[in-house]
């Protein structure tokens, strides 16, 4: 019998949609006879896959990772908003994150297609991707990129194919900020109460009253106790349940500069 597109549409609203629900990935096992003294250009796809005889649709489960929720549970209480670009099936798809923990099932959530994602990205007359429209819908942390396209609008590639690297980029991330920023924050306080008490001491007694072999031990001192600053570590939990930096945002914030003044006229009163 033939198959028409009415039969079609009953297939995928019965069979395929409902699998695709159910977290399947759904795979049709077909046939057609060749004569073996008439065989067929096997490279030319459209024909060979032409009026073949279906036998069944079966479904296949790809199970989501253990680890996959939790890691995604610590990325959204870091602040970090995760989406999942795909080429299986809208319903499938949702499927998916739902299974994932990306969203909940009372989330009122946007699901593109294909052609609905396509016509936000491809807005130039010769059909090409606008870059900087690709920048703001696709994420730029990719997971085993290999399109050149989405390598180069990558921040982060993900080679491992393993979700937990996110949060162990955020960790390390966060830490190395941390780090640097107490370190600077330590430098600056010591060499304005250096520069501070040089000047003061020249203004008022008309001599320095830091000496250069002086200034060169606390500049050791000083190095030494900064390493140790780099060497200290937050605690995981800590680092996650804080919403990332920004880009803008500065290394010094307002309320370590308010630390550095404060601890600067500290040592110079002392």
């Amino acid at each position: 019998m033939p198959f028409s597109n009415y039969d079609y549409d009953r297939l995928v609203q019965n069979t395929v949609e409902p699998m695709e629900c159910n977290d399947l990935r759904t795979i049709c096992i077909a046939y057609r006879d060749f004569s073996s003294d008439d065989l067929p250009n096997w490279d030319d796809e459209a024909y060979v896959v032409d009026q073949l005889t279906c036998i069944c649709i079966c479904g296949i489960e790809d199970p989501v990772r253990p680890e996959i929720p939790d890691a995604i549970t610590q990325c959204r209480n870091a602040g970090i908003t995760i989406r999942m670009i795909t080429g299986d099936s809208i319903n499938l798809a949702r499927s998916i994150v739902l299974k994932c923990g990306i969203i909940s099932a009372n989330d009122d959530c946007l699901a593109l297609e294909g052609k609905e994602l396509h016509q936000c990205i491809r807005t130039r007359p010769d059909g090409k991707v606008e870059q900087n429209l690709f920048d703001k819908i696709w994420p730029n942390l990719r997971v085993l990129a290999r399109n050149a396209l989405t390598k180069e609008a990558s921040d982060i590639i993900l080679l491992d194919d393993n979700f937990n690297t996110i949060v162990k980029a955020v960790m390390w991330g966060g830490q190395v900020y941390d780090s640097i920023a107490r370190t600077s924050q330590f430098i600056l306080t010591i060499n304005f109460a250096t520069i501070l008490c040089i000047f003061i001491g020249a203004c008022l007694i008309k001599e320095v009253p830091l000496r250069i072999a002086q200034i060169f031990w606390i500049n050791s001192i000083i190095a030494t106790l900064a390493s140790l600053a780099l060497a200290s570590k937050v605690s995981a939990e800590d680092l996650l349940t804080c919403k990332p930096y920004g880009w803008i945002r500065p290394l010094i914030t307002r309320s370590a500069m308010k630390n550095i003044i404060g601890h600067v006229f500290y040592q110079l009163a002392v």
